[in-house]
C-alpha cells in the first residue's frame, strides 16, 4: 500500500546537483584558484562586492554600537552583495552555484591584489578570516 521509499520532491534535486559539483559546500577554505574564465564585468564586480564586504566588516568592528548591530551590519552587507545560501535553501542549483563560484573567484582575486605588502596581506588576512567566523 505505502512505498519505503521516499518521495523524491522537484526541490530537492538542487542539493543532489550542488552535492556532485565544483563547490559542495557552502563555505570554503580556498585551497586551489578557480581554474575557469572569469569575464572583464564579472572580475570588477566580484572585487568590488567582496571589497565592499570586507569593508563593512571593518567599519562594524570599528564602528558598532554592540556585537548584534555588527552581525545585523555585516549580514545586510552579505545578503546584498555576496550571499551563500545553503544547499537545503529552495533556491536553484544554478543560482547556488552562481553564489559560491563568486565568493571562489573573488577570494582570489581579492588575495592576488592584496599580495602587493605585508600591511596589504594583513588587512586581507584579517577581514578574511571575519567573514568566515561570520558565515
Amino acid at each position: 500500500m505505502f512505498s519505503q521509499h521516499a518521495v523524491k520532491r522537484e526541490h530537492d534535486a538542487a542539493p543532489e546537483v550542488v552535492r556532485h559539483s565544483r563547490y559542495p559546500a557552502r563555505l570554503s577554505m580556498y585551497d586551489a584558484a578557480p581554474a575557469l574564465e572569469v569575464s572583464i564585468e564579472e572580475f570588477e564586480t566580484f572585487a568590488l562586492d567582496r571589497l565592499q564586504v570586507l569593508r563593512t566588516i571593518e567599519d562594524a568592528q570599528l564602528r558598532a554600537k554592540n556585537d548584534d548591530d555588527a552581525r545585523r551590519r555585516i549580514g545586510e552587507a552579505l545578503d546584498k552583495l555576496l550571499p551563500l545560501h545553503t544547499n537545503r535553501s529552495r533556491l536553484p542549483a544554478r543560482q547556488l552555484m552562481g553564489e559560491r563560484r563568486k565568493d571562489h573567484v573573488s577570494h582570489f582575486i581579492l588575495r592576488l591584489a592584496f599580495s602587493r605588502s605585508e600591511d596589504l596581506r594583513a588587512w586581507f588576512l584579517r577581514y578574511e578570516c571575519a567573514l568566515l567566523k561570520h558565515r
